[in-house]
């Protein structure tokens, strides 16, 4: 049976998740601390799935919990589930490399896709999130406007001629921008770079 951690100092949205799951067919277990939700990992070593908030009581907060999860259980999945959408929110979720992001708000059924697609080894983000992060990465200047076209581009699969003549640039200026585009995401190659802008949200 597949085992859930559910972290969150709310009792309703603790309880409301909690039920959802169980009805679900999932094995679940309640934490409205980050004291709790580690000493709950300590005690059962196999936890499936832990789903939390990044406001959370006590001097640890959601990403700080997430942070010592990682090093108790470097197996366990992690989904984050909260209303904080604060660019400095986002940017440590992204270097945490959670395995998936729904935001509160949404939809219920956002929340049990993501559930559903993180224990089987997916990443899932919700479509709010990514329009959040999507914003974040521009407004940090991680890809400039123009690089964020030509990754598009290239994503569909167009050719360096192509894009050039499109933008009215010559190939070694595409080339440019390609090397720039995987230094900046510190990937070696093309579909690597695809790749992280389409987890970054950069594609939609």
């Amino acid at each position: 049976m597949t085992k859930i951690l559910i972290v969150d100092s709310h009792p309703i949205v603790l309880k409301g998740i909690a039920s959802m799951l169980t009805n679900n067919g999932y094995v679940m277990f309640e934490a409205a601390t980050p004291e709790e939700a580690i000493m709950i990992h300590k005690q059962i070593s196999d936890i499936d799935l832990m789903v939390c908030d990044l406001s959370l009581p006590t001097t640890a907060d959601g990403i700080e919990l997430i942070e010592c999860v990682r090093n108790i259980m470097p197996q366990s999945h992690i989904l984050v589930f909260t209303m904080h959408g604060e660019p400095w929110n986002m940017k440590a979720l992204m270097d945490l490399e959670v395995d998936g992001v729904v935001m509160k708000g949404e939809r219920p059924k956002e929340l049990m896709l993501a559930i559903y697609s993180v224990i089987n080894g997916e990443k899932y983000f919700s479509p709010q999130f990514r329009k959040m992060r999507n914003e974040v990465m521009v407004s940090s200047v991680i890809l400039s406007n123009r690089e964020i076209k030509i990754i598009r581009e290239i994503a569909f699969g167009r050719k360096n001629r192509e894009i050039a003549e499109k933008y009215n640039m010559c190939e070694k200026t595409i080339e440019y921008y390609r090397s720039s585009i995987l230094r900046k995401l510190g990937v070696k190659t093309i579909v690597e770079a695809v790749r992280c802008a389409c987890e970054i949200g950069l594609l939609y």
